[in-house]
């Protein structure tokens, strides 16, 4: 009878201790498409305003960057994810010092169309084509750019 008790306690404890909560993570795909005549970076910022990285696409070229996470977090996680939760701000510079401003709170200063989330977790501004998230630098981009403080 002992034994009977021992072996459902055993059973009991391990079916326990194997309950755990599975993570529903997923695989991103983020590309970055510069169309424009110009190369641009993408600056990382922290809430001070210090840059924290940086990615450089050329003209005409593209940028790729896959992470896991449990939901999209757009540009946010293409780099260093250990900054993830101190970036504030991505700015977008061309060549002629030109760019936008795009930050999580406030985004005066960033694309005017649907793209003035690109840092968000909405997709918005991304074009989804075979499981890869695109964000399209183009040219118009570069000739519409704002005179960043």
């Amino acid at each position: 009878m002992k034994f009977i008790q021992l072996v459902f306690w055993m059973v009991l404890f391990t079916t326990i201790l194997s309950c755990t909560k599975e993570e529903n993570l997923s695989t991103f795909s983020i590309k970055i498409d510069n169309t424009s005549t110009s190369t641009v970076k993408l600056i990382y910022k922290n809430s001070n305003g210090e840059e924290i990285d940086m990615i450089v696409v050329n003209s005409m070229d593209s940028y790729d960057c896959n992470y896991v996470s449990e939901n999209f977090q757009s540009l946010r996680l293409c780099r260093n994810q250990e900054f993830f939760t101190n970036l504030s701000e991505v700015v977008f510079l061309f060549e002629n010092n030109k760019g936008y401003s795009c930050q999580i709170m406030d985004n005066g200063f960033c694309f005017t169309d649907d793209r003035n989330n690109v840092v968000g977790s909405s997709g918005a501004g991304f074009e989804l084509v075979d499981n890869v998230y695109i964000f399209k630098i183009t040219q118009q981009d570069f000739d519409n750019a704002f005179d960043l403080p």
